[in-house]
């Protein structure tokens, strides 16, 4: 029994070094394969999986602007179900720029520039008023929320190549507006210090260029937006829109981001 015992240690032993060095083997021949470049310059598209986008949705239910436009109803012979729903979210692409210096072979710093998300938020609020046709006054209230920053990470290389777990301090310009164009509408923008986790998982690998999947997290503190104004249009679309005070409180929303991202860089 004992030499039994011996015999599946030593195989274990065994199997774990040869696996060892093949792993080595493995990432020498990468290393060879990929001659290390000091320099990377580095393009990332992606999406927010998890943001403000809920939070801005929940506020403007609570603030009145969640309602349905009322169905067309011509003296009750011919009626039109309208079943827009509001508010209506719609999310942009992400982006980044990333350039990076290879300290080591197994650290390395990244310096970036992007936008972590920007979100358009149109809200849709019902008066008493009402014209034969069902249509009436209607106060309409669109929302633009987006975060641009700059960050400067340390990255430490599990892998030769793009590979690497980063972290570092972020500033952030969190902007909001109402209306498409700051002419619509109050616009704010607020300087926000955070910091970022992230990590890139390398897809392919040649020695001028490289992509690779990233998967970011971004913490910034959160922030108040509000109160905020109303468009008043009329379903009918006579005469110039107005703005007015709406009197609503200011809300608070947080503005911490999870995104996925592919990248497509180039070595030099």
């Amino acid at each position: 029994m004992y030499n039994l015992k011996s015999t599946i240690s030593l195989s274990v032993l065994i199997l774990i070094s040869q696996f060892g060095f093949a792993q080595k083997a493995f990432t020498d021949s990468i290393q060879q394969a990929i001659p290390e470049k000091k320099w990377s310059f580095a393009l990332s598209l992606g999406t927010t999986l998890i943001g403000p986008g809920s939070a801005l949705n929940r506020e403007m239910k609570e603030i009145g602007f969640g309602d349905y436009p009322p169905d067309f109803n011509f003296f009750e012979f011919f009626k039109i179900k309208n079943n827009q729903e509001y508010p209506q979210i719609k999310k942009a692409i992400t982006w980044d720029m990333e350039t990076r210096i290879n300290l080591s072979r197994n650290s390395a710093l990244a310096f970036s520039i992007g936008k972590s998300h920007h979100y358009t938020v149109d809200g849709y609020s019902r008066e008493g008023f009402q014209n034969f046709d069902g249509s009436g006054r209607a106060n309409y209230l669109t929302i633009v929320h987006d975060v641009w920053y700059v960050s400067a990470d340390y990255v430490f290389r599990y892998a030769p190549g793009y590979g690497g777990i980063a972290i570092g301090p972020v500033m952030a310009m969190h902007r909001v507006s109402e209306g498409e164009s700051s002419a619509s509408g109050v616009r704010t923008n607020t300087l926000k210090p955070g910091f970022h986790v992230g990590m890139d998982l390398p897809w392919f690998q040649k020695k001028s260029w490289f992509m690779a999947f990233g998967l970011n997290y971004t913490w910034l503190p959160p922030t108040e937006i509000g109160p905020n104004t109303e468009k008043l249009r009329t379903a009918s679309g006579g005469g110039f829109p107005g703005v007015h005070g709406s009197g609503n409180q200011s809300n608070t929303i947080p503005l911490a981001t999870v995104q996925m991202s592919v990248t497509t860089g180039w070595r030099f």
